[in-house]
């Protein structure tokens, strides 16, 4: 066995220690940044970054079409650090949009890449243009809602719209962008009642580069509602009554009353106005009075009148007895009045009866004188020539009933005579 000699150990030795002594690369992750995020026509690019210590890093550039347009080196120190000054200088040109730097570490084998835009666009800082409108678009408001519109001369990111009536608190209305339109906002706002005067309208918006602006408008707001009076009789039985009432707004010209289906439009007059108006039937009826001011805002009052036919007056026994009195005294008078015409009647029928009598006496006489007559004609028919005995015969017939018809006549006027003398002596036995 060969015996290793001292000389030799140290020599072992030495060469042990030279090799610990020669540095030994340590791999890094390769990194690379551009110096910008975008440039303009005339900058140069610079690139950095960190690879394995004093490796070399190849650097390429690509434009956007997959060109490669440059390529450079440099050597990682040894804490790995590395970096390139002009790497590329952008012309007008060049093509625009995303570029892409590649980095390659030769010792780890690894590649690394970033990107940046060309060229730059420049950065916004101009406010947006605001203008307001609102709808409905009038001179004066009342109380009602409006719907308030913001247009932007570009998209907007946010939109305030702001509210302030003259005396009460500011109102922040909510806004909304129009669908796939955020250059137009807009939200609805009603009007409160009680507050007259001037409202103001404040927008602030910012663009989507963050850039603010704000707008104002300002309508005229008449918010208060016109207070009406109506005044009638609670109750009646008269189908005719009058309505009046107040107005308390002078501009005021006009009220209009309603009765069930009937409407008047009535005048007003310093505040004031009245109307007769006639209730159409029996029953119960609510009288309304409306107002409008020149906003469009109503005021309104009524009033109940109950319509009823009128009560049937008390019984009073003189209503009665006086005019009953008065009836028997007038027939008081035209009885004694008609007793003493019939009085003179009855003196007046007992100078006919007394007259008719003669008439009576006249008439036997006349009778008489007939039979006699009668008799002769008899005679003288008997002595007439059988020849006309036919005749004669005839005539006999005629005759007889000419005589009978006579006596029957004069028994009815007997009859007639006998009855106004019986009616004659009543009257006068009375």
């Amino acid at each position: 066995m060969q015996k290793t000699t001292l000389p030799t150990f140290f020599a072992a030795v030495i060469l042990l220690l030279a090799v610990l002594a020669v540095p030994v690369a340590v791999a890094a992750p390769i990194t690379v940044t551009p110096d910008k995020e975008a440039y303009a026509p005339g900058e140069s690019l610079n690139v950095s970054g960190t690879a394995t210590a004093n490796a070399w890093v190849t650097v390429q550039l690509f434009d956007p079409d997959g060109n490669r347009v440059a390529i450079a080196q440099a050597q990682a120190d040894a804490d790995g650090n590395w970096s390139i000054t002009g790497v590329y200088t952008f012309a007008e040109e060049d093509p625009q949009g995303t570029w892409t730097i590649k980095a390659y570490d030769t010792v780890a084998g690894e590649i690394e890449e970033a990107t940046f835009t060309f060229p730059a666009v420049p950065a916004d800082t101009t406010p947006p243009t605001l203008t307001i409108s609102v709808v409905p678009d009038k001179d004066l408001y009342g109380i009602e809602t409006i719907t308030i519109v913001v247009q932007a001369d570009e998209a907007l990111d946010s939109c305030t719209i702001t509210v302030t009536q003259a005396g009460a608190a500011a109102v922040e209305v909510e806004a909304t962008p129009a669908i796939e339109d955020a250059t137009k906002w807009g939200g609805s706002y009603t009007i409160q009642k009680g507050y007259s005067g001037t409202a103001t309208i404040s927008v602030e918006a910012a663009d989507l580069a963050g850039n603010s602006a704000t707008a104002e408008k300002t309508i005229e707001v008449d918010a208060v509602a016109p207070t009406v009076t109506v005044s009638a009789p609670a109750s009646t039985t008269e189908a005719t009554i009058t309505v009046k009432g107040t107005v308390d707004d002078p501009t005021i010209s006009t009220v209009t009353l309603t009765v069930d289906t009937t409407t008047y439009e009535v005048e007003v007059s310093a505040g004031s106005y009245s109307k007769t108006i006639t209730l159409p039937k029996v029953g119960t009826y609510t009288i309304k009075a409306t107002v409008e001011d020149a906003a469009g805002n109503k005021g309104e009052a009524s009033t109940v009148v109950t319509y009823t036919t009128p009560p049937a007056p008390p019984f009073k026994a003189e209503d009665v007895i006086n005019p009953l009195s008065k009836e028997i005294s007038d027939a008081k008078s035209d009885i004694k009045s008609d007793i003493s015409a019939l009085k003179g009647d009855v003196s007046a029928l007992k100078g006919d009866i007394s007259s008719l009598k003669g008439d009576v006496s006249a008439l036997k006489g006349d009778i008489s004188s007939i039979k006699s007559d009668m008799s002769t004609i008899k005679s003288d028919i008997a002595t007439m020539s059988d020849k006309v005995s036919s005749v004669a015969d005839a005539v006999a017939g005629i005759s007889t009933l000419i005589i009978v018809a006579v006596v029957l006549s004069l028994i009815a006027a007997v009859a007639a005579i006998a009855a106004v003398v019986t009616i004659a002596r009543k009257v006068v036995l009375k």
